[in-house]
């Protein structure tokens, strides 16, 4: 059982290469990530047959010694020569995605102004947003509001989202905290306050993001952050990790873009646009949402639309 590719490459005038395989049938299941292949059964002589339509290649000829392959190592070596040479670049809808939220940046640069956007299905949202990509995970980065009230109805309305969210079988929610720190006013009182300040959300962020790399967890990182915080990861992988795709949204309302810079990554050659905000209100979770059997969470009155 062996395995024959060959590229015709562009003499075929047509400005597109075939890569052919020819297979034994017998328990062969070829399961190519590239967009374009297809794997046609046995014919009459007994042969299988795997074809690659790829934009543009090269003329080449990759033959592997039958008496040393199985059909299947030999098209997956084949395979893999071909991709290394750079020649044929993975297609989005091979490449294994995560996606990285930050969910207090979101929040205030977007959903604080619209809360009747806030019941968002993260997972839909993001395989509609990104249709040629395989989503294999999504973390969504918050932190508990009013953690240290436990009668804050924001804090309520903000578990049942969170609660809505780890239902969904691609989400994972990693949480962060706030942490209660005194400040003086700067005006006329003098007095002291105390605020919340979040903490751990940005090192969770680049944690996930470069550990995720190291282990070659992923295809593809997609990044939804406009905090700066998050700049020296995504470096990171594109400097150590080229055959990366990144790609990164910054959430902002349309009268905010104007002030936010995305020169940081399109100098480095990363793909960055602002979120598309009209995406939103089409991926809302339904007002009641089953997270267990026999457990549900309905949408906050506030987050409703108004009427």
């Amino acid at each position: 059982m062996g395995a024959r590719i060959t590229c015709p490459g562009e003499k075929s005038g047509r400005g597109r290469g075939l890569l052919l395989a020819a297979l034994h049938p017998t328990g062969i299941r070829f399961n190519s990530e590239h967009p374009q292949a297809k794997y046609t059964p046995g014919n009459r002589d007994g042969q299988s047959r795997i074809e690659w339509k790829t934009d543009r290649i090269a003329g080449a000829t990759l033959a592997d010694d039958p008496h040393r392959l199985s059909a299947r190592s030999a098209c997956m070596l084949a395979r893999e020569r071909i991709l290394s040479t750079g020649k044929i670049k993975m297609s989005d809808s091979g490449r294994k995605t995560i996606v990285y939220i930050d969910g207090y940046n979101w929040y205030h640069a977007i959903f604080k102004h619209y809360p009747e956007w806030k019941w968002l299905n993260i997972q839909t949202l993001f395989e509609a947003l990104r249709p040629h990509e395989n989503i294999h995970r999504i973390k969504f980065f918050t932190a508990l509001v009013d953690e240290h009230r436990p009668d804050s109805e924001a804090r309520e309305r903000h578990q049942k989202y969170i609660s809505a969210l780890k239902s969904l079988n691609k989400v994972s929610v990693i949480l962060g905290k706030f942490q209660l720190r005194t400040v003086t006013c700067r005006a006329e009182c003098g007095k002291p306050h105390t605020i919340p300040e979040e903490k751990k959300t940005d090192v969770n962020i680049a944690v996930h993001i470069l550990s995720d790399a190291f282990k070659n967890e992923c295809d593809s990182i997609v990044l939804v952050s406009g905090d700066s915080d998050a700049q020296p990861p995504i470096q990171w992988v594109k400097e150590n990790c080229p055959d990366k795709k990144i790609v990164v949204y910054i959430p902002a309302l349309p009268p905010d873009r104007e002030r936010r810079r995305l020169d940081f990554y399109s100098q480095r050659g990363i793909d960055c646009k602002f979120f598309p905000i009209e995406v939103i209100q089409g991926h809302q979770f339904p007002n009641v949402v089953k997270i267990a059997p026999g457990q549900f969470v309905c949408r906050p009155p506030s987050w409703s639309k108004p009427n």
